[in-house]
């Protein structure tokens, strides 16, 4: 056996020495690789093919390559591709196939994968329905506070007229049924209902001005609030003519069959409405109360309009100039005439969300009743506002 020595000053490859045929192999190095007939042997090596048949411990038979036979080695030289009988290992340059995952680590990785896309969704969920809650909290207060600062500011201008018999402030039912909120079993009362309609008078230099407020559409319980305004000259004012057409006026043009114009839209969804007097000693006054305020001279009426005894303070001959009149669910209409006024006016205003009175109109085309009853189990979509406000005018 001969001693063969690396050359490594020949090439920038690994050589590895073939001990069949003696040649020098050069992987991982496709770029450099020669051909293989003209690949240098180790010292002591045969320098030809037919040499190589010849040399000590080769077989003597052995055939020389042919012309295809060294184009063969020479590109699978270069692709480095393994010879017949060759194993591949990490450490060698031929090419490996790389391991692919197994079902069950499919499995494993599809179930986090669904975990993580459930809690994802999860997430966002809550999220959008903060993001809804938020954004229907601020469209009702906006649209509450709005009605409410617009009222407020012009029942702090009411004013007495002077005039015998004429209202300078007037509160009553419109329409007269309240309604019952309840749970969602029905059971319990959470709350009642009331809308009220109100008219008052306000003076703007030698004019005076008739300014009213009424529920219209709220024959379920729930509809838009519009306003009415209307005015005439300081010499021209009597009794009646800026009240009574508040009164009779009538809310719908027979000829369109829309909204008179005499009627503005304030707000919607408006489910409650109620006006609250009080005295200047802080009093409220209604029919069950027993106020005694020396500037009033009340008269108290029950449902039938019979007239009930009048406060003590009342002189003989003196026109009643508070009148307080008894209604339905224990409700008291406000009359206020000549130079009484009201102390002070606390305001009750509930405003139905925008989804649940969205979910009440789409019911109301078909049956009337079925609205009724959605509406009547939804009082935690309701939100109230109230505001007490002093009259400025008002004898104290």
């Amino acid at each position: 056996m001969q001693t063969r020595v690396h050359n490594e000053s020949q090439t920038t490859g690994r050589r590895h020495p073939d001990p069949q045929s003696g040649f020098l192999r050069c992987w991982n190095v496709p770029g450099l690789l020669p051909h293989p007939g003209s690949i240098p042997l180790v010292e002591g090596a045969p320098q030809s093919i037919t040499e190589r048949s010849k040399s000590p411990g080769l077989s003597a038979d052995r055939k020389p390559f042919s012309l295809a036979q060294r184009e063969r080695i020479g590109v699978r030289e270069k692709l480095q591709l393994p010879r017949a009988g060759h194993s591949c290992s990490r450490t060698s340059g031929c090419l490996r196939r790389d391991k692919a995952f197994t079902l069950i680590e499919m499995m494993v990785a599809v179930s986090i994968m669904v975990v993580i896309v459930f809690a994802l969704y999860q997430v966002f969920n809550q999220t959008q329905r903060a993001l809804r809650a938020n954004i229907t909290q601020v469209d009702v207060l906006e649209s509450g506070r709005a009605a409410l600062e617009m009222i407020t500011r012009e029942l702090e201008q009411l004013n007495a007229s002077d005039l015998l018999g004429a209202t300078n402030f007037y509160a009553g039912l419109f329409p007269a049924v309240p309604l019952i909120q309840t749970d969602l079993d029905g059971s319990k009362v959470l709350r009642t209902n009331v809308l009220q309609e109100f008219f008052f008078l306000s003076s703007v230099t030698n004019r005076w001005v008739g300014t009213g407020y009424r529920v219209l559409g709220a024959d379920g319980g729930v509809g838009t609030l519009y306003r009415f305004s209307t005015s005439t000259n300081s010499h021209l004012l009597t009794f009646r003519n800026l009240s009574g057409e508040f009164a009779t006026l009538n809310t719908t043009n027979p000829v369109t069959r829309t909204i008179s114009t005499n009627f503005h839209r304030v707000a919607d969804g408006v489910i409650h409405l109620r006006l609250l007097a009080y005295d200047p000693t802080g009093r409220r006054l209604g029919f069950e109360t027993t106020n005694f305020y020396p500037a009033y001279s009340i008269l108290r009426q029950n449902s039938r309009l019979q007239q009930l005894p009048l406060s003590n303070n009342r002189a003989a001959g003196q026109s009643p100039n508070v009148i307080l009149r008894q209604e339905v669910a224990g409700e008291t209409k406000l009359l206020f005439l000549d130079a009484a006024l009201p102390a002070y006016i606390e305001i009750e205003l509930g405003v139905v969300e925008p989804a649940t009175l969205a979910q009440y109109e789409s019911m109301r085309g078909g049956s009337g009743q079925t609205a009724k009853d959605f509406l009547k189990k939804r009082a935690t979509k309701v939100h109230l506002f109230r505001q007490r406000i002093p009259i400025r005018t008002a004898s104290q």
